[in-house]
């Protein structure tokens, strides 16, 4: 898949979308039109740690766990530094919903 257009989602389309507040990371897509990917270089931990939906509790998962119930799209979305691609989560366009990407 090739894409010419990446941006960041707006705070409000975010949170709609997410159903949490912005700045929090989901461990899963629950609205139908986010899809949520995942680096696979994320699945090298035996655990996981979220925000819990805010800002002030955080959550562990064993990996394993979370990759048979969140069942996410693994595609590499970032590189370490000096390698010549963007370190960053990007969300675009993908079969005409919106992605959610994990890093």
């Amino acid at each position: 898949m090739k894409g010419t257009y990446v941006s960041f989602a707006s705070p409000g389309i975010a949170e709609r979308l997410a159903g949490s507040v912005a700045g929090t990371v989901l461990p899963f897509a629950f609205h139908p039109e986010l899809e949520f990917v995942v680096d696979p270089s994320l699945l090298a931990n035996d655990e996981l740690y979220f925000n819990a939906a805010r800002l002030d509790r955080s959550m562990v998962l064993k990996t394993s766990d979370y990759t048979a119930l969140a069942k996410p799209r693994l595609e590499p979305i970032a590189e370490a530094r000096g390698t010549g691609r963007v370190e960053a989560t990007h969300r675009r366009p993908i079969n005409g919903r919106r992605s959610g990407c994990l890093q």
